[in-house]
C-alpha cells in the first residue's frame, strides 16, 4: 500500500474513533476506563498487533554494508583501472607484470574492509547504547496499575499520561486536566495545543482533532487518561516515518566533501584522454601511453581519503558511545560520492 493512501485511511480511523462514544469505544477495543485490557488477552494482542515500534526502513544486514563499502565511484574506477592494467602487463604482455594490477586490487580491498569493519564497529556502538534507553507508560491491566516498556503497550490499553511523557501511541482521551501537547513534530507548531477529553471545535485537520494525541508528540504540562487507538507504523506518525526519514539533507562538511571528489572525478576523465592523446601523437607507442596514462588516473585517485575519513569518524563515534552517546547517523563519506 502507498503512503498516502495508508495516511488517509489511518486519518479515516483516527476521526471515527473520536467521535464514538465512550461505551462503543471499550466495546470495539475489549477494554474498560476502571479494568483496562485483560491480562488474558495480551498473547493475542501481541500477536495482532506486534510490538509497539516504527520501521522505517529495513535493516542493512553485513552483506548490504559490505557491498556499500565496495561499490563507489573511486573504487569502481580503480577497478577498471586495475583490468586495463591487467590485460596490459599481462595477458598481452611478453614479459607478464602482475606487481601493478596486484597493487590496485590490494588498494581497493584494504579500503573496502577498513570502510565496512569501521562502519560496522560504530553501528555496534550504538545499538548497545540504544538498549539501554528504555521508555516506560503507566497503564492500567486488570484494574490494577502497571508501569510497562512503551513497545509492550497495546491497542485498548488505559495509559496515564503527564508532564514530559511521550505519547506511546494514537490515543483519545478519556479524561484531561490542563493538557497541552507538542506536536511540532508531526505539524510544526511552535506553540502547545490543549487537548480534551471531548471534541470542542470541529477540526480542519486530523491533528487538529481535541480529543486525539499521536505517537510522537509529549505532554507539555496538565495530565491525562487515554485509551490507547493504535500503534507502531498502524499510527498516524507510523504511517508518515518512512518518509520523513528517506530524505537525509548534508550537513556543509558533506556538501564540501561532496563537491571536492566530484572535481577530482571530472579532472581525471579530462585529463587522462588528453594525456593519452598527446603521448601517443609524441611517441607513436599506443601501449606506453596507455600505461602513462593508466599511471597518472592512479596518481590522481585520492582512495585512502574516504578511508581515511570513515575510520575517523567511526573511531570517534565508538569513543563517544563509551561515554554514553550516541551518533544518531555516521555517513559513510566513501559511498557518497
Amino acid at each position: 500500500m502507498k503512503t498516502e493512501e495508508k495516511v488517509k485511511l489511518i486519518e479515516k480511523e483516527i476521526s471515527v474513533n473520536s467521535k464514538l462514544s465512550e461505551k462503543d469505544l471499550f466495546l470495539k477495543y475489549k477494554s474498560s476506563k476502571e479494568e483496562g485490557i485483560s491480562k488474558v488477552d495480551l498473547d493475542d494482542l501481541f500477536e495482532k498487533y506486534g510490538t509497539n515500534t516504527v520501521e522505517v526502513g529495513k535493516k542493512k544486514n553485513w552483506v548490504t554494508r559490505l557491498k556499500e563499502a565496495i561499490i563507489n565511484p573511486f573504487n569502481i574506477v580503480l577497478i577498471i583501472v586495475g583490468i586495463i592494467t591487467f590485460v596490459t602487463d599481462v595477458i598481452i604482455s611478453s614479459k607478464p607484470d602482475y606487481a601493478t594490477s596486484t597493487l590496485i586490487l590490494l588498494i581497493v580491498t584494504v579500503s573496502s574492509l577498513i570502510s565496512y569493519f569501521q562502519s560496522t564497529k560504530s553501528d555496534n556502538a550504538a545499538n548497545k547504547l540504544k538498549k539501554m534507553i528504555s521508555n516506560k507508560v503507566d497503564v492500567i491491566r486488570d484494574g490494577i496499575d502497571e508501569v510497562v516498556e512503551v513497545e509492550h503497550v497495546v491497542p485498548g490499553d488505559i495509559v496515564k499520561l503527564s508532564s514530559g511523557d511521550m505519547i506511546p501511541g494514537d490515543v483519545r482521551f478519556l479524561e484531561t486536566k490542563d493538557l497541552f501537547i507538542d506536536q511540532a513534530s508531526l505539524t510544526g507548531e511552535s506553540n502547545p495545543i490543549e487537548k480534551y477529553s471531548t471534541i470542542k471545535n470541529e477540526p480542519e485537520n486530523v491533528t487538529d482533532i481535541d480529543n486525539i494525541g499521536f505517537m510522537g508528540t509529549n505532554i507539555v504540562s496538565g495530565s491525562g487518561l487515554a485509551i490507547i487507538l493504535s500503534t507502531g507504523n498502524n499510527t498516524y506518525f507510523g504511517s508518515m516515518a518512512k518518509s520523513l526519514y528517506s530524505v537525509n539533507p548534508k550537513n556543509s562538511f558533506e556538501e564540501g566533501v561532496d563537491s571536492i571528489s566530484k572535481l577530482l572525478i571530472k579532472f581525471m576523465f579530462i585529463m587522462i584522454p588528453i594525456i593519452l592523446i598527446v603521448n601517443v601523437f609524441s611517441k607513436g607507442d599506443i601501449l606506453e601511453s596507455l600505461i602513462f596514462a593508466i599511471t597518472i588516473a592512479v596518481g590522481l585517485m585520492p582512495e585512502m581519503l574516504p578511508v581515511i575519513m570513515t575510520s575517523t569518524l567511526a573511531k570517534g563515534a565508538v569513543e563517544m558511545s563509551k561515554k554514553k552517546t550516541i551518533v544518531k547517523r555516521l555517513r559513510k563519506y566513501s559511498n557518497i560520492w
